[in-house]
């Protein structure tokens, strides 16, 4: 219910809209002044920008936030933008308090998961985003070491931890694929390139019965499928550190 529910509000503010198109309109009107998202081909180079004017619906118009005022966000100046009261609604019931990159995230993971193209946020420096307040060195997350324009921004990163893989070389396991029945594969690697920039290994490539192999969004994988009949269904493994990383993959047969 709530996938429809995500997918509908979705509709309404980028309906027939282009990936390319979409982050234009996003950068316009939505994201946080301080970053930029930014279009990645599925070769990893940025796609060309467009001549595309954002269409603006001046119908029953509220304020809106471009970065929330829970995690340190202004009332004024850039950060405060005029839009449509029913896309404003669907905007913040997908995207909360976000920051600029956890919106790419869901994004790639929700709605681009089966695109040529994913989005990528890059942080903007004071000089580039015109604010004279903002002109300052941006914090780092201790992990991953991305930018944020807010300490507390980069603490809340950091206690977010890793995600270790949650399925192991060899697993076998059952995919759903919408309008197809449950397939089974077998688990060959997780994409790394795709992970570490994002915290978590969430993208695996599987080898199917046919012997074809693809790549995976972990939202498909069901249950892993154990040598006695049984069903599994595989949680989220956290951990704090790159240490405690290593030390869990080797702990879980990962490597």
């Amino acid at each position: 219910m709530e996938n429809n529910i995500d997918e509908r509000a979705w509709r309404r503010l980028f309906g027939g809209r282009t990936a390319i198109e979409i982050a234009v309109i996003i950068n316009a009107f939505w994201l946080d002044p301080a970053y930029k998202i930014i279009v990645l081909k599925s070769d990893g180079t940025k796609a060309e920008t467009i001549n595309f004017i954002p269409p603006e619906n001046k119908k029953n118009q509220n304020q809106h936030h471009r970065r929330p005022r829970s995690i340190g966000g202004k009332s004024g100046g850039q950060n405060k933008i005029w839009v449509n009261r029913d896309e404003h609604a669907a905007w913040h019931y997908l995207f909360r308090n976000f920051t600029g990159p956890e919106i790419a995230e869901k994004i790639n993971r929700k709605f681009l998961f089966n695109s040529d193209y994913r989005f990528k946020t890059v942080f903007l420096t004071g000089a580039e985003t015109g604010d004279e307040a903002d002109k300052k060195s941006p914090f780092y997350c201790e992990v991953c070491e991305k930018p944020y324009f807010y300490e507390v921004e980069a603490r809340k990163c950091r206690e977010k931890g890793w995600r270790a893989p949650r399925f192991g070389r060899g697993e076998k396991v059952l995919i759903k694929i919408k309008g197809y029945p449950l397939q089974i594969g077998v688990i060959i690697d997780w994409d790394d390139a795709f992970s570490l920039n994002l915290h978590f290994y969430e993208k695996y490539t599987v080898e199917y019965n046919d012997g074809k192999t693809g790549s995976v969004d972990v939202e498909r994988i069901k249950y892993v499928l154990k040598n006695d009949g049984r069903k599994e269904r595989r949680k989220k493994i956290v951990v704090f550190s790159k240490k405690a990383l290593k030390k869990i993959k080797k702990r879980k047969g990962f490597f």
